[in-house]
């Protein structure tokens, strides 16, 4: 797979309804690889609100272009922790408190 695209292929992409590439795939910005990484909701919608503005849509962005317009829109000027996320059925899950009130944490299968 290719590596680096421009935005204007994007943008092609996008109005021909992605029949080469997932829409995924490439930062929509900097049209570099993304990798699936994810934003929490609040933090999303801070960080990317003037670009949805400008645009009429939600993109796509990879992580170093959230960060460049989380530092442009005032939102985080700061360290960024860019570390792995287990797979859903690996991740740790909290069950109901034991009768000492204890919280256990038991990994799923």
């Amino acid at each position: 797979m290719t590596t680096q695209v421009t935005p204007a292929y994007v943008a092609t992409q996008r109005a021909l309804g992605w029949p080469d590439i997932h829409p995924e795939d490439y930062c929509h910005l900097c049209g570099g690889r993304n990798p699936l990484w994810y934003a929490d909701r609040t933090m999303w919608r801070a960080v990317t609100a003037t670009w949805a503005q400008e645009t009429g849509r939600e993109g796509i962005c990879c992580p170093g272009c959230f960060a460049r317009m989380a530092q442009e829109q005032g939102v985080h000027d700061g360290v960024w922790r860019f570390a792995p996320e287990p797979p859903p059925d690996l991740q740790p899950t909290t069950t109901a408190p034991s009768d000492d009130g204890a919280a256990s944490i038991s990994e799923e299968a």
